[in-house]
């Protein structure tokens, strides 16, 4: 596994006979070595338990052949199926690349839908768009969870607008972006819908704002904000809240911060869905790397928190915070311990709180999150760290017997760091 292609093809062409996973490890080697013949030969010899054939010729149909042999499979039959579709699929033998990827089975979900998405590729680049789009709803409709289905829409919505079915290929986008708005495949569908609504015709299942969260995602601010002003008769009877989700993130990635400031102070929905609309524009600035102003904007959102759980939102603060030496760090950990005290990160908060009295040597202040700590959270991630700052203060005090209790303790519960 940690081998070179070129190690690994010395190591095996010195062997008598290869198991199907050596086989399959030494097709991998030939396949990044550029040598595509090769490894479709030891591709087809690792797809069975004991049949093997090393005088096979590297031709799809005889290869094909040879996978189609009744004989044991190894585990490794579907992946090696999935390998040769692909080579096949990059030397234009797009016929076998398609029955190749048909002897990849559904139990696999995602060997699976790559198998479709060969099949997908293959027929689309012999112009056959019908069979292209029924072989993606095919897979999409096998998919046993929606986020697994981006890819295969964005395959679908391909084969439909190559075939001039524009209506039908917006309808594929739009059932993408229902699913996610974030992401690659939003970006490109949000990319293709700004085209297709460029080139004047628009289908009727045209939707201006799911078009604008995938402009969004691809970082298209100007347009998805261009997209939103000319579409407000077709936008009318959206959700509020969802209309300006989506202008706070387009305005803000744009840096028209204050635009976005106008939407949300004219928003006039519930409070908490306004502290969304807060933390949605924060974490835009984040993104753009203005991330001391989103700080800022994330504590605004905080100070106002009625009806929003912030707690994600904490957690960045806290951390920003922290790494960068802020004065306020210590209270804003010590208030995620109090308000979360059963999260995972709470122990860590009242450590990371504790951690600048340390270094400024004000054991007093940094005794009072490191004994929440201990009694808390006694067999916590941190509770060690907690332990041995203790027993050195009480040391130092002269505290013996309360330092040798500390001192069992940090024991008992395996601590990693040594009293010495």
């Amino acid at each position: 596994f940690y081998s070179s292609p070129d190690q690994t093809v010395s190591e095996f062409s010195s062997r008598d006979s290869l198991s199907s996973a050596e086989h399959f490890i030494l097709a991998h080697a030939y396949k990044d070595k550029g040598d595509f013949k090769k490894a479709s030969v030891h591709f087809a010899n690792s797809a069975f338990v004991r049949e093997r054939s090393l005088s096979l010729k590297p031709f799809p149909g005889t290869i094909f052949g040879f996978m189609k042999k009744f004989s044991r499979k190894s585990d490794y039959y579907e992946d090696a199926a999935m390998e040769l579709s692909s080579i096949f699929l990059s030397y234009n033998e797009f016929e076998y690349s398609r029955k190749f990827a048909a002897l990849v089975g559904k139990e696999d979900t995602s060997l699976y839908r790559e198998a479709v998405i060969n099949r997908v590729k293959a027929f689309d680049a012999q112009k056959r768009y019908d069979d292209a789009a029924k072989s993606a709803e095919e897979g999409i409709a096998a998919m046993p969870k929606d986020e697994l289905k981006p890819v295969l829409y964005i395959r679908l919505a391909s084969s439909l607008r190559k075939k001039n079915d524009l209506d039908g290929c917006v309808r594929a986008y739009n059932a993408m972006l229902k699913i996610t708005s974030d992401g690659w495949q939003a970006a490109a569908a949000g990319k293709d819908l700004l085209d297709i609504k460029k080139g004047g015709i628009v289908p009727p299942s045209f939707d201006p704002l799911l078009a604008a969260k995938g402009l969004v995602a691809g970082k298209e601010y100007s347009d998805a904000i261009m997209i939103l002003e000319k579409a407000e008769i077709e936008i009318r009877g959206i959700d509020p809240y969802t209309l300006a989700e989506v202008r706070v993130r387009a305005l803000t990635g744009a840096g028209r911060v204050s635009e976005a400031e106008r939407v949300i102070s004219s928003y006039s929905g519930s409070r908490g869905d306004r502290m969304k609309l807060i933390v949605i524009k924060a974490d835009a600035l984040w993104q753009k790397g203005s991330r001391a102003e989103a700080v800022r904007t994330y504590q605004e959102a905080l100070k106002n928190a009625d009806g929003y759980d912030g707690k994600t939102v904490l957690r960045r603060v806290c951390f920003y915070l922290y790494e960068n030496n802020a004065a306020e760090a210590s209270a804003y950990c010590s208030r995620y311990a109090e308000l979360y005290p059963d999260d995972r990160n709470a122990d860590k908060m009242l450590w990371l709180a504790a951690k600048p009295f340390i270094e400024r040597k004000d054991s007093a202040s940094a005794r009072r999150y490191l004994e929440r700590m201990t009694e808390k959270y006694p067999d916590g991630d941190h509770s060690g760290h907690a332990r041995f700052w203790l027993w050195k203060y009480l040391s130092a005090e002269g505290k013996k017997d309360e330092a040798e209790k500390i001192k069992v303790k940090f024991e008992e519960v395996g601590a990693k760091i040594t009293l010495k």
